[in-house]
């Protein structure tokens, strides 16, 4: 099933908690694929997160992630929106200051707006496809712009240690040389969750 793709769809009820909702997820998943899990303890090879000798160069950020751009206008149902460069020969962003995303032939631009230094950690894990540890001790919001190269679009980032691609920087260096933050290699244990069966069908679809 590791390709496998479905779409979930749920109600969450009022006041629910995140805690709240990963066990209605849990409960669902239970459910729908009869999915039996169990929890075991592993030393992992991860990268720590930490702030580079030269300090970091995220910017203390004034407002909160879903928030409105300045003008009263909302880029993401505005189509008549400008576009904003970045670096030359990088795509360019939506108007606005809300967190994005842009991929165009393996330069990838991201925009984030009001974010912390674990959600960071959570998404440079997701594009990294290793889980990065935030040892930081940064306790703000921030705003950035990160730019960053991908030698094969198929792929996400080059393999740990490769050298760099000649137009622009790997996700590892951009983020020590544009955020000021250093992601190190390290072996850690981590608490890991271990799928013992799961239906390749949905139930009662």
């Amino acid at each position: 099933m590791g390709n496998a793709r479905f779409d979930l769809e749920a109600k969450i009820p009022p006041g629910a908690t995140r805690e709240d909702v990963r066990v209605m997820i849990r409960a669902l998943l239970a459910e729908r694929f009869a999915l039996k899990v169990h929890t075991e303890t592993r030393e992992l090879q991860v990268l720590e997160m930490v702030v580079s000798k030269s300090g970091m160069k995220l910017t203390v950020s004034s407002r909160s992630p879903g928030d409105r751009d300045v003008n009263g206008a909302d880029p993401r149902t505005d189509s008549r929106s400008a576009r904003v460069p970045v670096k030359e020969g990088f795509p360019t962003l939506p108007a606005g200051n809300y967190s994005t995303m842009v991929v165009g032939n393996g330069k990838n631009v991201m925009r984030e707006t009001g974010n912390s230094s674990p959600m960071l950690a959570v998404k440079l894990s997701r594009l990294l496809g290793t889980l990065v540890i935030d040892s930081t001790g940064l306790t703000g919001m921030y705003d950035f712009i990160l730019y960053w190269v991908v030698p094969n679009p198929t792929t996400t980032e080059i393999p740990f240690g490769s050298s760099s691609p000649q137009d622009g920087p790997t996700l590892i260096e951009a983020v020590k040389d544009q955020l000021g933050l250093e992601l190190r290699p390290k072996k850690q244990a981590v608490e890991v969750t271990i799928v013992d069966y799961a239906e390749k069908v949905p139930l009662h679809n």
